[in-house]
């Protein structure tokens, strides 16, 4: 913690050394990059080609914040889901995601009788939104965007409506670019084995499916189980067996970048979809089924 990865080495076969920036490093058999979207092992990695590094950025752009509101407009909004709910704006293309962080019945605040909640507005970023000449950027200061997260809620109906316009003048409201990432086939060189990528670093994606924790998970699952497999054991001849380091890499990143890459483009036609109303359909990935596909 508390340090940036400057450069990555290979000073022996059998070793990985990560130098960072407070003149620190460290020496191991495996480096796994899980650094997240803007990830500096994939960069690291990529180096000889960084374009192939770059995140894709998606024309939409998101304001979000975290509050506590009080129960009479904490509970309209839990009669429709007590955990989530989004929808679009069939007007405007803008779209909302609601979700409860907690509930009355687990919370310490001093007024208990209280509900923390997230609350997501995106847009389509293109001319022409809300009557605007150029797309719409997020303002750079904070009462600014609790100004515009206003703007884009009025005409809406409640309580969708009221939740946001009781945003308190100082919450704090981050802006977000959605960026996904594609891994490919062959795309990376692994340093034979001894340097991986997992998570947002090898398959950034949008949380327009709610999959890219899940993948993260499994990525870890798929993972171990290869590096396990490394480990020499005995079978029933009395022989010793085992795989490389190498193949338990190489199998990981094959599992996960068939699984993932479909992932990601399902995750991105979502977030297009959610920007653009007349796309909401039952065919959606926005709306459909999750299951886990995989391409060759």
């Amino acid at each position: 913690w508390s340090k940036s990865l400057i450069s990555i080495s290979t000073p022996a076969p059998d070793t990985v050394t990560a130098s960072f920036n407070d003149s620190t490093s460290a020496t191991g058999t495996l480096l796994v990059g899980a650094d997240g979207l803007r990830s500096r092992v994939r960069s690291s990695l990529l180096v000889d080609d960084p374009s192939l590094a770059i995140n894709n950025v998606l024309p939409v752009r998101l304001l979000g914040t975290s509050l506590v509101y009080p129960r009479h407009l904490a509970l309209p909004m839990r009669k429709l889901d007590p955990f989530f709910f989004q929808g679009g704006d069939p007007e405007s293309d803008a779209f909302m995601w609601f979700s409860f962080l907690d509930t009355p019945a687990n919370n310490t605040r001093d007024d208990p009788d209280t509900y923390e909640c997230q609350v997501l507005l995106s847009w389509p970023y293109r001319a022409g939104f809300k009557g605007r000449e150029k797309p719409l950027d997020p303002p750079s200061t904070n009462e600014e965007r609790v100004q515009l997260m206003k703007e884009l809620v009025k005409g809406w109906a409640n309580p969708f409506r009221d939740c946001v316009m009781n945003i308190p003048a100082d919450a704090e409201i981050k802006a977000i670019v959605l960026e996904d990432f594609v891994p490919r086939k062959n795309q990376w060189d692994n340093k034979g084995g001894r340097i991986t990528l997992m998570g947002d670093a090898a398959h950034a994606m949008t949380m327009f499916r709610g999959e890219a924790a899940n993948h993260g998970i499994i990525d870890i699952a798929v993972l171990l189980s290869n590096i396990l497999s490394t480990i020499p054991s005995t079978s029933t001849a009395g022989d010793t067996q085992s795989t490389s380091l190498k193949q338990a890499i190489d199998a990981y990143e094959s599992e996960m970048i068939q699984r993932t890459a479909p992932a990601v483009l399902t995750s991105r036609r979502a977030c297009l979809d959610a920007h653009d109303y007349r796309c909401i359909t039952d065919q959606s990935p926005l709306v459909s089924r999750r299951v886990i596909i995989t391409q060759e």
